[in-house]
């Protein structure tokens, strides 16, 4: 298995251009990978791990809104760009209510920073990129929310605990 560092989404599982209104290039340019380290002693450690990956997005130069999960309790941040090169970043917070993450880039990104929208422009069943595999997800109040993957429903029932579902989308 390829590592955090080496793995690539295979052309055939990216997204085309052709299939949005917006710049693609530009928003998937924005995005980057992150890698947190946690303590193993840290509160959080034994639910969510102490080794966490997903993304985060560049909404402001060197700030990345990310999952909250995936920095609560940090004690260190990388970000991966697209092109394989590595910054260091800081956990500035989470917000409960939100359930998103803010990071700091430590480094200067380079990076395009992407305009935070509203949901209120989105019509139902219109085709949005949140992201590209491996999808680490967590969705509260999950008993209430329905999820399609490759157009295919996908059952939440086995990975919810409480109100939380966490789970990987390969």
């Amino acid at each position: 298995m390829a590592s955090l560092l080496e793995w690539k989404v295979p052309p055939s599982a990216q997204p085309r251009a052709e299939d949005y209104a917006y710049d693609l290039e530009r928003v998937l340019t924005s995005v980057v990978g992150l890698h947190s380290l946690i303590s193993s002693d840290a509160f959080t450690a034994d639910t969510l791990g102490v080794e966490r990956a997903g993304n985060g997005v560049l909404i402001e130069d060197g700030l990345i809104l990310t999952i909250g999960y995936l920095i609560t309790e940090a004690e260190t941040v990388w970000l991966h760009y697209g092109d394989g090169r590595v910054a260091p970043g800081h956990a500035l917070g989470v917000d409960s209510e939100t359930g998103f993450g803010l990071v700091q880039a430590l480094e200067r990104l380079d990076l395009p920073a992407l305009p935070i929208g509203s949901a209120d422009a989105v019509d139902i069943g219109e085709r949005v990129v949140v992201g590209v595999p491996p999808f680490s997800v967590v969705i509260g109040n999950a008993q209430h929310v329905r999820v399609t993957y490759d157009d295919e429903p996908f059952d939440l029932t086995p990975h919810i605990r409480v109100e939380v579902a966490r789970f990987t989308l390969k």
